[in-house]
């Protein structure tokens, strides 16, 4: 997928309660519908849930998929690429709008986008995902990403955020090297 300025209107949110190591995370993981991919090709990426744990200095942004998913640097047509948009102040009046309004049909999600995790920089970096602060957009630093047969997870540094004590809000878009084909949450969620 292509980085572009954001022009979209924002209207949803996705919360993770607290990142302070000491106070645990009170939501779950936002559970995605099967089968409402958009998006073309033949891969069509189906994010089942996505999910966002605090640990000390560090929280790990988990991505779940309905079939079978590969890292960007194994150049597959599965191979995951995408956006996971975070708001690290919870403010929608700052920050951009995310990539997933941008890049997905549906109903805008409100989320004035402070960073943003880019999965797909592991295709030059194998095993490690870019972060960027989104005004302007900066790239920070690089975090550890896994891979699984059905899942990523990316462990961010909380200092790369801005943001180290503070609740923060998160979507997702994800595809191929094709364009996007998944998004979560689908729909208004605060």
């Amino acid at each position: 997928m292509l980085r572009i300025r954001k022009v979209a209107p924002a209207l949803g949110t996705l919360v993770l309660p607290c990142l302070s190591s000491s106070t645990t995370v009170r939501a779950g993981p936002v559970v995605d519908p099967a089968g409402e991919t958009f998006g073309t090709g033949s891969a069509q990426l189906d994010i089942t849930s996505i999910n966002a744990t605090p640990s000390g200095s560090n929280i790990t942004f988990f991505v779940f998929f309905a079939g079978p998913v590969a890292p960007p640097s194994a150049g597959a047509p599965n191979s995951a690429v995408g956006f996971i948009d975070i708001n690290t102040d919870r403010n929608v009046d700052t920050g951009d709008v995310p990539f997933i309004n941008v890049f997905s049909p549906g109903p805008p999600v409100v989320l004035g986008q402070d960073s943003f995790v880019d999965p797909g920089g592991e295709f030059l970096h194998p095993g490690s995902v870019d972060i960027f602060r989104t005004l302007p957009d900066t790239p920070v630093g690089t975090a550890p990403i896994m891979f699984t047969s059905t899942s990523s997870s990316a462990t961010v540094p909380l200092p790369l955020l801005g943001n180290d004590d503070g609740p923060v809000s998160y979507g997702a878009v994800i595809g191929t090297f094709l364009g996007p084909t998944g998004r979560a949450p689908n729909g208004t969620m605060r």
